[in-house]
């Protein structure tokens, strides 16, 4: 049952890039709301993106693949369209952290 409640409290982002498979993530209101849930959203969002582009072995071009994890992460963030996210997604390193965690 708290599959159910996650579920409908959550939202579900889809989008399409380097052909017709699709990829989305689902996230909550709470994920945007600090900036550890903002990360953490973040990084399922790079490994969504890893998970759906092919990899190097597949097209043995380093350039194609780091594209199309940089594409789908780009869709995805767009799609959630919050500044919070958006900003980290900018500058992820630990150093540049600082602006998103001024919006805490």
């Amino acid at each position: 049952m708290k599959k159910v409640a996650i579920l409908i409290a959550g939202i579900l982002v889809t989008g399409n890039a380097w052909g017709d498979d699709r990829y989305s993530v689902s996230y909550s209101k709470e994920d945007l709301q600090t900036t550890h849930g903002v990360a953490a959203l973040h990084a399922r969002i790079k490994q969504i993106a890893q998970n759906h582009c092919p990899s190097y072995k597949e097209v043995r071009n380093l350039g194609d693949n780091r594209r199309c994890v940089e594409d789908v992460m780009t869709d995805l963030v767009s799609k959630v369209n919050n500044p919070r996210l958006t900003a980290y997604a900018q500058n992820p390193q630990p150093s540049d952290r600082g602006s998103v965690a001024a919006l805490d």
